[in-house]
């Protein structure tokens, strides 16, 4: 039983390496193949379905941005000292 496994094992190993091998061929067959059958609308698809959503992205983009950005700053004021201090006397007076 184990010997079968162990043929069966290299016939699959050898097919693998085979398809591995033969890839930069068969890979490009393939896409010729797809675009032939199917042409390219599902690309040009996709691309009308990416060129509808890039505003909705960009403005979504500049708000985390400018959103980042003011966490960032804040950041580093808390991370300074001097700020801290100022910021805890302006406290005590109010």
């Amino acid at each position: 039983m184990r010997r079968g496994a162990a043929v069966a094992g290299k016939v699959l190993g050898g097919l693998l390496g085979q398809l591995l091998y033969w890839a930069p061929v068969w890979v490009p067959l393939v896409l010729l193949w797809q675009v032939g059958t199917r042409g390219l609308q599902p690309a040009l698809a996709e691309e009308a379905r990416l060129e509808r959503l890039a505003p909705e992205v960009m403005a979504r983009h500049a708000r985390e941005k400018a959103r980042f950005e003011h966490l960032d700053r804040e950041v580093r004021a808390w991370i300074d000292p001097v700020y801290r201090e100022r910021r805890r006397r302006m406290l005590e007076r109010h």
